[in-house]
């Protein structure tokens, strides 16, 4: 089990205002190889459940391993009060030509109950180094019982600090849907938002390091608006719903 590195663990408790509680998942979860972690929480059918649940990935480059990638993939089922969901993908390169990637999907299920009911997810890189770069991506897909029943934010952090020639880039997707407490994501479709998640972190590391900032960022918001876009068709058709609210922050450094 990793830990998130400072660095990044600063930019998050920026984000936030606390740092993730939990665990964190293993490098190189498969496409459809979910793994569960969190507080307060009961393993059953290979999902977590419990109150306050998170998912992070967290890639830091080092000299001795200059390419760092790390993926999670969780189900977790929230429930009692008050619920809380965290995802969180979270890159940072602090080397010379160093390079990390991290992405994370989430999907989180509110069983309801009483108490406050809230979803937060995080995208953040970091680089201080020359000729590196960082990518983070992560997506949560919340289903509640009901309409307005959850508090969900969503939000991306990129920053270059005091180095020359590098990149960063960071894309936050949030899908919140009202749907029956018995319905659930197929693992098809799991697959296929998985696949999506994959693609828009490589066209985010490619945009971010074209030289023309302006061009940089235009080309990385018009990525992640084509991913979350296919997304919500892809969850749509799955769970044969439209009353799904989106939420989409992305950011290159500059």
């Amino acid at each position: 089990m990793r830990g998130i590195s400072s660095a990044a663990g600063i930019i998050l408790a920026l984000a936030t205002g606390s740092v993730l509680a939990g665990g964190t998942t293993p490098a190189g979860a498969a496409a459809g190889n979910w793994t569960s972690h969190g507080t307060e929480r009961a393993e059953r059918a290979g999902a977590a459940w419990g109150r306050s649940l998170d998912s992070a990935s967290s890639a830091q480059p080092s000299a001795a391993r200059p390419e760092v990638r790390d993926t999670s993939q969780d189900l977790v089922h929230v429930s009692g009060g008050p619920a809380k969901a965290d995802a969180l993908a979270a890159a940072s390169a602090a080397c010379d030509g160093c390079s990390g990637d991290a992405t994370t999907l989430q999907v989180a299920y509110f069983d309801g109950g009483k108490g406050t009911a809230a979803a937060d997810n995080v995208a953040s890189a970091w680089a201080t180094c020359a000729g590196c770069s960082a990518s983070a991506v992560s997506v949560q897909i919340v289903l509640v019982p009901r309409r307005g029943a959850i508090d969900a934010n969503n939000r991306a952090i990129a920053v270059n600090a005091s180095c020359a020639g590098c990149s960063t880039s960071a894309a936050a997707l949030q899908f919140v849907l009202a749907s029956g407490p018995r319905r659930q994501l197929s693992a098809a479709a799991a697959e296929l938002v998985g696949q999506a998640r994959a693609q828009l972190a490589e066209r985010l590391e490619s945009a971010a390091r074209k030289p023309n900032a302006r061009t940089a960022k235009t080309d990385a918001r018009s990525a992640a608006a084509q991913t979350a876009r296919q997304l919500e068709q892809i969850i749509a058709k799955d769970l044969g719903t439209v009353d799904i609210r989106r939420q989409l922050d992305v950011q290159v450094g500059s």
